[in-house]
């Protein structure tokens, strides 16, 4: 008989049934059990319900709400003192949980525990995410195992505010960090959203999470995570500009956030404005490109300034745009 561990698994599915029949086998697939797996169905219109109850889930169903909400009200419906997350798109590897758990056993005070994972397009997996990630691997960590080790939420601060590299499909989290502690996901519309700025609800709520926790991370790949056509086309800029704006968000209201992540975000804000707009020209948006290099140009002294204040007027023109559609077409640089 398998080990059974006190965790309820939680998994927001909109319009999900064709993934779940992929994700919900992989908690099945499990080496250690779990204690309920929850599916939330947000105001899908597909068979999200049926397929998710014929594997063996609890459904919880609700409006069409958004993701955190979502994350929410499984949270709210479980009853285990730890929560796994799991979209419905992404998948575990059999040992995922027993490594997760080892990890909290050997620093039971640490509130989440994170693995490596991978990129996934249904068919194909890339290899580690993390190793990619120089301002993760720089992180000062203490050693908990061979596999495992915990960093610092300074640490952990400090490498988040290059760039979100941590995935929600990973993370195990002690559920006193939410009805203890309060840290419970940030609803869409309380987040800046619009054409140019994206805010990853699941970004802005690790930085508060880590206000009261430090991460633990088993340094193994152990989550495949989705990498559909619609993921990949995404607006890089827009999500790259969206880090931007969090670190405005951050500097508004501190003491809401991990200590020190205003001042790593402002350290990081001309590295993620320069980002944003070269996405930007690479996906063809060149106005909101020449915004982002104006922004970046206030961040430099001459003779930078001058430059990226010129590069920006260039790509001003409506008339200069279709002259600059073959740099658009040239492959993208991997920044996430």
């Amino acid at each position: 008989m398998r080990l059974k561990l006190p965790i309820d698994v939680i998994v927001p599915a909109y319009n999900g049934a064709a993934y779940l029949r992929e994700c919900l086998p992989s908690i099945a697939a499990q080496t250690c059990a779990v204690n309920d797996v929850i599916v939330v169905d947000d105001g899908s219109t597909d068979d999200t319900v049926a397929v998710a109850r014929s594997l063996g889930a609890r459904v919880v169903s609700q409006p069409n709400a958004g993701v955190a909400v979502a994350r929410n009200a499984g949270i709210r419906a479980s009853q285990a003192p730890f929560i796994a997350l799991l979209d419905a798109d992404d998948r575990w590897r059999p040992q995922h949980l027993e490594a997760q758990w080892r990890a909290h056993e050997a620093r039971p005070d640490v509130a989440i525990v994170t693995t490596d994972y991978a990129y996934w397009n249904g068919e194909t997996i890339s290899g580690s995410v993390l190793a990619g990630q120089s301002s993760f691997r720089s992180a000062r960590r203490e050693r908990l195992s061979p596999e495992a080790y915990v960093i610092s939420s300074e640490d952990m601060v400090a490498a988040l505010a290059v760039r979100n590299f941590l995935l929600p499909s990973t993370l195990l989290v002690d559920r006193r960090l939410f009805d203890r502690d309060g840290v419970y996901f940030r609803p869409r519309a309380e987040l800046v959203e619009s054409d140019e700025i994206f805010i990853g609800e699941d970004y802005e709520w690790l930085l508060r999470a880590l206000r009261v926790t430090s991460v633990a991370l088993v340094d193994r790949v152990l989550v495949d995570y989705r990498q559909s056509p619609g993921t990949l086309s995404a607006r890089r800029g827009r999500i790259r500009y969206g880090d931007v704006v969090l670190g405005r968000m951050i500097a508004a209201s501190p003491a809401e956030y991990a200590p020190g992540a205003a001042e790593a975000f402002e350290r990081t804000r001309a590295l993620g404005l320069r980002e944003a707009a070269l996405r930007h020209v690479k996906s063809g948006e060149f106005g909101y490109a020449a915004a982002r290099l104006h922004e970046f140009a206030q961040t430099q002294s001459q003779p930078l300034r001058t430059l990226a204040t010129l590069g920006a007027k260039l790509l001003e023109p409506a008339w200069m745009r279709p002259l600059l559609v073959p740099i658009s077409r040239l492959r993208r640089p991997r920044f996430r």
